[in-house]
């Protein structure tokens, strides 16, 4: 099953690069690649500073798939 929150991931990613947000996170590229996929989920302390970079609640991730 795919990660709902992928899409919302994408709009508030914006103009920025996957590889900068990995550095951020301290993630590999192609973690954050998988994440706009939805083929993979971050971990709860990942999805945390996730959404403080992005500055986005958790929430607003989680309930991806509901618009």
């Amino acid at each position: 099953m795919a990660w709902t929150g992928a899409s919302r991931l994408r709009s508030v990613l914006g103009r920025r690069t996957q590889q900068s947000l990995a550095t951020a996170l301290g993630v590999n590229q192609g973690t954050v690649s998988k994440w706009l996929s939805g083929h993979r989920t971050p971990d709860i302390e990942t999805l945390m500073r996730l959404c403080l970079e992005l500055g986005v609640s958790a929430d607003y991730l989680l309930q991806g798939g509901v618009t």
